[in-house]
């Protein structure tokens, strides 16, 4: 699924849920995909909360 993604931000995402599942640390995968802290752990509380279609989405998903 990742390698058939053109979009970068989305291919970041799913990059993120797939390495936190493999056991990486949050601050591995900052630095592997060059993002921040919010971002690794929003895409994988979207993926723990609401399942990998919720992290392929394009849509907003608002955090409370």
């Amino acid at each position: 699924m990742i390698r058939q993604t053109c979009n970068a931000k989305q291919r970041d995402r799913l990059r993120a849920v797939e390495l936190v599942i493999a056991g990486e640390s949050t601050q591995a995968i900052m630095w592997m995909l060059g993002r921040s802290r919010d971002f690794v752990q929003r895409w994988c509380y979207v993926y723990r909360d609401h399942g990998l279609e919720a992290v392929r989405a394009q849509l907003q998903i608002t955090f409370l």
